[in-house]
């Protein structure tokens, strides 16, 4: 017992020393309130941040690529630059909460533009429209066609083109294929289109297996 005393209370002691430090950084979390600013604290990526009183927010309305994958690092890159530090409006969509318990809402910044938005616009996101938050989307569907147009970001090099393609799936997984996807068996509601283009803009993004 002796020799094992010293080490453990030493191990005890800086365990109990690193929780206590990490309680202190955790934020504690107090209920929402839409009308107030908060502070972002926290990006987790180019889609998803943590506000001063301990919510996630998910960025409602796009889908930036997942880490990894082409153009991941930018969007987040563009979210730290933009948000972190800076005060915000939370709007909840209509759907307050994901699956995941985030809160899902439109991102007022200080300049008064809209972060969903503006994303859209760089490039650095696919529309992704799930009712019945679909408040802004006239608004972002312009903004993904206004980066299509320009070629940037995701849209610079687009793909080697299908004959259709196919969106299918319900409400957040709806999402846009090849033709020959394998994940196509397994979802439902399948509808042709004739071109990638026409495809995305239903605010179905692109299928991460085929990437169309």
């Amino acid at each position: 017992m002796r020799r094992w005393g010293v080490p453990l209370i030493v191990l005890l002691c800086a365990l109990g020393v690193a929780l206590r430090h990490a309680l202190r950084k955790r934020p504690v979390k107090e209920p929402f309130n839409p009308s107030k600013l908060y502070r972002v604290i926290g990006v987790r990526d180019g889609d998803t941040f943590t506000i001063d009183c301990g919510e996630e927010v998910r960025v409602v309305g796009v889908d930036t690529p997942e880490k990894g994958r082409p153009f991941s690092r930018r969007a987040t890159d563009f979210a730290r630059r933009t948000l972190l530090g800076r005060l915000v409006r939370i709007e909840p969509a209509k759907q307050t909460c994901d699956k995941y318990g985030r809160l899902l809402g439109w991102v007022w910044m200080e300049n008064g533009k809209l972060f969903n938005e503006e994303v859209l616009k760089r490039g650095l996101a696919y529309l992704y429209i799930v009712e019945p938050n679909t408040r802004y989307s006239e608004r972002l569907l312009a903004a993904q066609r206004e980066a299509r147009a320009k070629r940037r970001g995701l849209w610079r090099r687009p793909p080697k083109p299908e004959p259709y393609y196919i969106v299918a799936g319900n409400g957040a997984s709806r999402t846009t294929h090849r033709p020959n996807c394998p994940r196509l068996k397994h979802l439902p509601n399948h509808k042709i289109y004739k071109s990638r283009d026409e495809a995305l803009d239903t605010g179905a993004p692109p299928c991460r297996t085929c990437n169309p």
